[in-house]
Formats: structure tokens, sequence, C-alpha cells
């Protein structure tokens, strides 16, 4: 089947490696039985001058804490992801990397297993904060129910893993009580903040603060993002504070943090996660029809959202305002303009004490993945993005709990 082929190579051990289809595409390609007149007017090469030009291809590999290409690791890591789920998304991948000095080396990935977890959240020394909303509240429940049944946690096919899991949740009367009682029992080495509790939600942010500040993590996780998108003429009304937040996202919400994270002795990686991305298609009745609407620029609707914010902010400019409305609605735009806004900021950020990056869970969501009527979560890809999470938090802080 040509399309497995080029979806994954696949190596006896189950390692998918991400870049071999590609390498074979350009051998192809050389090979064609056109002549090159390049290449025969070049001069022959001895055997050993061959053996001094050739870079031998890498075959131990290493894992992404020793790589000295880290983004580039992790961007072919969440390729892999992406491209195939269901089959790389719980599972070891190596994937070959440039160095930076014409050498490639082989990055290795630790699959699903509870190694990995425990290395990246349950037996850390220090504390792993997650904070935000239900794009985050989600998986960690399920990170937490992994906690308690680890036998659960799988390194085959993702369909496979949870259809287990549905099976385990279904023997208890309630999963949510469960997980809870659990929780109380033993101390864990990580945490969901929920910002959503205070109203409007996300606007005031100072009490979770004070909460984690009690924590001292060394890893904190967070996002806000959809909370500030709106579609007005679908009913979504964003609360005018959560619009101020999107109209200063720079300055309101990822400067503070920044300020805040300062205070936090012992934190060693902040990373902002992209905010989710939203599938349209998934959108029915008012929102739908609203979307459609934004998406045109319809006249009456994007003057109905502008003189709506012009009352509330008459201060405001008007261009910023007119940006707000197209760009700031509840869709795959408005997720990307943020992203988009949230990139540039870390990308000009100066060194902190601790490491700032962007985790991008944002590329690993599609409309395959999330459910009708919804368009924004993504159930069937928490393992996946626990996963991806894990093998993050390990790349930068290495694999000492």
């Amino acid at each position: 089947d040509n399309d497995l082929l080029d979806a994954h190579l696949v190596s006896s051990d189950g390692a998918s490696y991400e870049g071999t289809t590609q390498m074979f595409e350009s051998n192809r390609d050389a090979s064609d039985g056109t002549e090159d007149n390049d290449l025969l007017d070049a001069p022959l090469l001895s055997s050993s001058d061959e053996a001094s030009t050739q870079q031998p291809p890498p075959t131990t590999p290493m894992t992404c804490s020793l790589s000295l290409n880290k983004t580039a690791s992790i961007e072919q890591l969440l390729n892999a992801l992406k491209t195939d789920p269901e089959y790389n998304g719980l599972r070891d991948l190596n994937v070959t990397v440039e160095d930076g000095s014409g050498s490639s080396n082989l990055v290795q990935f630790e699959g699903l297993t509870l190694d990995l977890l425990q290395k990246a959240f349950f037996n850390r020394t220090g504390r792993v904060i997650i904070g935000g909303d239900s794009t985050l509240a989600h998986p960690y429940k399920k990170l937490q129910f992994l906690e308690s049944y680890p036998d659960l946690i799988s390194l085959g096919n993702l369909s496979q893993a949870n259809l287990a899991i549905s099976h385990a949740v279904a023997e208890h009367v309630n999963a949510n009580e469960t997980i809870n009682k659990n929780a109380t029992i033993q101390q864990r080495y990580h945490e969901f903040i929920d910002f959503r509790k205070n109203r409007p939600t996300g606007c005031n942010s100072s009490i979770y603060w004070q909460q984690i500040a009690s924590r001292d993590p060394e890893v904190l996780v967070l996002n806000m993002g959809l909370h500030w998108l709106h579609l007005y003429a679908g009913e979504r009304r964003t609360p005018i504070c959560q619009v101020k937040m999107w109209l200063d996202y720079e300055e309101s919400w990822l400067q503070t943090i920044i300020e805040k994270a300062r205070r936090l002795p012992g934190l060693r990686l902040l990373l902002f996660k992209t905010t989710n991305f939203v599938c349209e298609d998934m959108f029915s009745g008012y929102w739908k029809e609203a979307n459609q609407l934004y998406n045109a620029k319809d006249g009456p609707t994007m003057e109905e959202c502008e003189v709506r914010i012009e009352k509330k902010l008459p201060e405001r400019d008007k261009r910023q305002i007119k940006s707000f409305c197209y760009n700031g609605t509840l869709n795959g735009r408005g997720a990307a303009h943020l992203n988009s806004r949230l990139n540039k900021f870390v990308q000009n950020l100066q060194p902190e004490v601790f490491q700032v990056e962007v985790w991008n869970d944002h590329d690993v969501e599609s409309c395959e993945y999330t459910t009708a009527h919804d368009g924004r979560h993504y159930h069937i890809l928490q393992l996946v993005r626990l996963r991806y999470l894990a093998n993050v938090i390990l790349c930068y802080l290495g694999d000492d709990a």
C-alpha cells in the first residue's frame, strides 16, 4: 500500500523514521535514467575521496535533551505525531535532525510509558503546574487517571488505548469522584489550576498566582487563548474584560506571566501552550451562521461588533477594534492570529533565568479528532498530547526527575 509506505517507514523495533521518505524521493530523482552533464563533467573521485566527503548516516539514537538542535527535534516529533496519530501517537519514535554543522543525528523520543510519565510528571523532584481552561483540564484529568491506573498505559495504537481506558472508566459509577479520591490519597508532584473559576473567566488571575507561588513549581504550562475569542453574531458575546485581554494580549497575559514567573525561585521551564485549533466544519446553528458572516466580512455583522466594542471602550483605536472583530473570532483564523502573536512575543524575549518555550499542540489537532457541535476540544488525542508534553518537558530539562 503506497499510501502507508509514504506515511511512515517503520523499523523492526516499531520506531518511525521521519524524513526517510524524503531521502528516498531525492534518490529516485537522481536515478531516473536521464544524464546530468554536470555530473559527467565533474572529476572522478577515488574511493578514499568518497569516504572523506560522505557523511555516514546516524545509527545510535540520542535523547532529545542531548540534541544540539532541540527545536528542530521537537518539530520533527510534531510532524510524526500529526502525520499518523493512530500509529505514531503512543510509540517510541526516532527522528533524524540536522545539528547545524552539516551532519545529522538520530534523536529518540520515548513513547507513552509509565517511565515517561514518571520522569515528566509523577516522580519529579520539582512540581509541574498546568494552568488554564478546558483545553488543558481534560488531558490533565486523563493524566490523573493514568497515575491511578498505570496498567492502562500503552505503546500500541491510539484507538486501542482509548478503548481500554473507556472500558476502565465505565466500570466506575462516577470517574471524576474516583479520580478526585485517588488524588487526595497520594501526594502528587503535578497539579492543575483552573483559571476559569474566577468570573469573568480568566480576567483576574491574581488569586491563581498566589496558589502557584505557594507551590513554587519547576515546570509551568499555561494557556487561556480560546476565552479571548468571540462570535458576537452567534451569541458568543465575550465580556469586555476579555476583549481587553485580546487587545493587550502581549502585555496583559504574556508579559504578566513572565513577570510573575520571575518570582518563582524553583522555576526552570515555562511553556506557553498554543491556542487550540478550531475546526469550523463542526459548527452548527448560530455559530455556523455567524462564522460564515465573519469570514465573509459581512458589513452589518462587522459594524454591529465594532459599534458594540466602541461603546464599551471609547478610548481605543478603531483599528484595534476592527482587528478584534475580524481576527478575534472563535475560528481557525482567530486561533492562528493569537498563536502568531505568541510566537513573535517569545522570539523577541530576552533570556531569563528560566527557559521560555512555546508548546505547539495546535498543530497536532485536526477535524478528524473532534466532534460535531464542538470543534475545539480533542478528547481522542488526549493521550497523544500528554505524551507530546512529556517529551517536550524532558527534552528541555533532561531525564533527571
